[in-house]
């Protein structure tokens, strides 16, 4: 038996055993094996649940240790001995300005003071002169929600232009593959600054309107996701996640690329409505560019006889039809290329194009901003 399984099972075991079913529910959908994740409306709320949190896996033998917020207040009730190290630089920098304190969430830089999530990798002092190690320092690049994948594509194409040339993990890169693939490394270190708020804006129970854009090229495919709601009267759009991959080395012709597209967009989906446990999403739209992937999306999987399209049409088609999606109005919209936020993730950018990108990026497509009516 594999120990992170038992503990995981143990841990599972003593939330069933709990009362409250509050506490029960954060208890089975906040925990990363060992690591607790909460995010609460005010601080009062936030001291209350990791007290009951805390109290309640203790019964199972599991003591919480180094509790960490971006807001003091929230650490009020948990004993001096159980607080992260960085809480004392946050109160340094709350007080003073003196500490931009971090902390890692899951791998991923946290900064405290300004609650955002920031770019890291332990290897940008790394030197590097085959295809083995140029990968070693594109891994170390930890970015599981995609705040980066724009760039972090470009290294992607640069590795499988690199093993094209080569085939071989060991042999020496060429001058002129190295220069590039270097200047992709030196970006990184420009990338470093740029921030992501951690919270997305919105209330715990509110309603939400999750938008996802698909698109292709014929170096990949991606998806990105953003959660479109009401502050107010102002309409707040807020980035969640984005996933993409490199083209098959085997060539295919760009609509099956955009149905692969669509594809993984309606898996993001799914893995973000089955999290969100605490949001309440109300409405799925998924965008796309493409009118070959919107036609072949309205047949039925069992009329279309290319085989490679049907399956994916298939799948597309037990998403939409899930109980889960069947919740939610959903439906697939066509998007202007231009406006397509995914177009980003499928071509090279450099570092200074997509600093300038950025906000862009992060800030979804300008007609999400608008009334639905504008659209």
């Amino acid at each position: 038996t594999c120990s992170p399984a038992v503990a995981n099972m143990c841990l599972q075991m003593t939330a069933d055993d709990c009362e409250d079913e509050q506490v029960k529910l954060l208890v089975k959908k906040t925990f990363y094996c060992d690591d607790y994740y909460g995010s609460f409306d005010d601080a009062e709320e936030a001291c209350s649940a990791s007290s009951k949190v805390k109290s309640t896996v203790k019964k199972g033998g599991f003591e919480l240790e180094k509790f960490i917020s971006n807001c003091p207040k929230a650490l009020e009730g948990i004993e001096e001995k159980a607080l992260s190290p960085a809480v004392k630089e946050l109160k340094n920098f709350i007080i003073d300005g003196t500490s931009a304190a971090k902390s890692k969430a899951l791998g991923v830089v946290w900064n405290l003071g300004e609650d955002c999530f920031q770019l890291s990798s332990r290897k940008l002092d790394q030197k590097f002169n085959n295809l083995a190690q140029f990968l070693s320092i594109l891994a170390s690049v930890f970015d599981p929600l995609g705040f980066f994948a724009p760039y972090v594509f470009a290294g992607k194409l640069l590795m499988a232009e690199v093993w094209r040339a080569l085939g071989n993990w060991k042999t020496a890169i060429p001058t002129e593959l190295h220069a590039t693939c270097e200047q992709w490394v030196l970006g990184l270190t420009k990338l470093a600054d740029l921030q992501v708020n951690r919270w997305y804006g919105g209330r715990i129970g509110q309603e939400m309107w999750l938008h996802v854009f698909s698109d292709a090229s014929k170096d990949g495919y991606g998806a990105v996701a953003y959660l479109r709601f009401l502050d107010g009267e102002t309409i707040k759009v807020a980035f969640v996640a984005a996933k993409n991959r490199v083209a098959p080395s085997k060539v295919q012709s760009i609509p099956r690329l955009e149905l692969l597209g669509v594809q993984l967009g309606f898996r993001l989906a799914r893995t973000i409505m089955e999290c969100m446990f605490r949001g309440k999403i109300t409405r799925l739209t998924m965008w796309t560019d493409s009118s070959v992937v919107e036609g072949q999306i309205k047949k039925l999987a069992s009329s279309i006889k290319d085989v490679f399209v049907a399956n994916r049409i298939s799948e597309i088609h037990q998403h939409m039809d899930s109980q889960l999606f069947l919740e939610n109005k959903r439906e697939i919209r066509h998007v202007p290329s231009k406006q397509n936020a995914a177009d980003a993730m499928t071509r090279a950018m450099d570092a200074q194009e997509f600093i300038d990108h950025f906000p862009v990026w992060i800030g979804g497509p300008a007609f999400l901003q608008k009334p639905e009516e504008e659209w």
